[in-house]
C-alpha cells in the first residue's frame, strides 16, 4: 500500500468513522493478473470474494494457495474485510464485491465533472432529482410490490432451494444441508449462517427451503428497501 492509500485510509477512519469501506475485487484481480494467469487460477480466485461465510472462505483461500506463485501471501496484503464477502457488515444490505456502482455513476456524471465544484454539485443535484422521478415512475411498472432486480434474485434462491434437504425443530430453526456444508436458520432473527440472507436482505437460498417447508410466502421476507413504498 502506497504512503496516499495510507494517508486516505486514515483520514477515512477519522472523518467518517461509520463508513463502510471496500475494495473492489476486480481490481485485485487486475493487479495480478500478470504474475497469476490461467483460467484456473482466475476461478478459484473469484471463488474467495463471493464466499459468503468465513468456513467457505477459508477453505477457498486454502485452494487458492495450492495454485503456487504465492498468491495466498499477496492476497493477505489486502485487508480481508474490505473485499470479502464473508467479512461484510450486515448493516447495508449490499454484497457486491465490484466497484461497477462507481464506475457507472463516474460515467453517468462525466459532463458535470469538468464543471467548476459549485456548476458541478448543482448539475449532479438536478441529474439525481431527475433520476429520482423516473424510479418513481419505473415503480409503477412493477408486477408486484418488490423491484424486479430483487424478485430475480429471489426467483433463483427459489429453484436451488427447492432441491434441498432441511430438517426442523418444529419451532424457529432449521438446519439446511447444502453440499458438504450444513446452514442454520432462524425465521426470528431473520438469519441464516451462509450470511447472504443478512448481507442481502433478501431470503436466500436456504431461507427459501425452509419457507417452502412451512408453507409461508418468501416475498414477506425481503427487506422494505426493495419496495415501493421505499422510494
Amino acid at each position: 500500500m502506497s504512503d496516499m492509500q495510507k494517508g486516505l485510509e486514515m483520514a477515512v477512519e477519522v472523518l467518517l468513522p461509520n463508513a463502510e469501506r471496500r475494495m473492489c475485487a476486480r481490481h485485485i484481480w487486475t493487479n495480478g493478473q500478470k504474475r497469476w494467469r490461467g483460467e484456473e487460477r482466475r476461478k478459484a480466485f473469484w471463488r474467495c470474494p463471493k464466499a459468503s461465510f468465513e468456513v467457505k472462505l477459508r477453505d477457498e483461500f486454502e485452494y487458492m494457495g495450492k495454485f503456487g506463485h504465492k498468491i495466498y501471501e499477496a492476497l493477505l496484503g489486502y485487508n480481508k474485510e474490505y473485499w470479502c464477502r464473508a467479512l461484510f457488515s450486515e448493516r447495508s444490505k449490499c454484497d457486491v464485491v465490484k466497484n461497477n456502482m462507481s464506475e457507472t455513476f463516474n460515467s453517468w456524471i462525466v459532463d458535470p465533472r469538468h464543471k467548476s465544484v459549485i456548476s458541478m454539485l448543482e448539475d449532479i443535484r438536478h441529474k439525481m432529482m431527475d433520476r429520482h422521478g423516473d424510479m418513481i415512475k419505473f415503480a409503477d411498472t412493477w408486477i408486484s410490490d418488490i423491484s424486479p432486480m430483487a424478485r430475480l434474485i429471489l426467483e433463483e434462491n427459489k429453484e436451488i432451494g427447492t432441491a434441498l434437504r432441511v430438517n426442523w425443530n418444529h419451532d424457529i430453526g432449521f438446519e439446511i444441508q447444502e453440499g458438504e456444508y450444513r446452514h442454520i436458520i432462524d425465521m426470528t432473527r431473520k438469519t441464516c449462517s451462509c450470511r447472504l440472507w443478512q448481507l442481502r436482505g433478501i431470503p436466500c437460498q436456504h431461507a427459501v427451503c425452509a419457507l417452502y417447508h412451512i408453507g409461508q410466502e418468501q416475498e414477506d421476507y425481503v427487506e422494505h428497501w426493495y419496495k415501493k413504498d421505499t422510494l
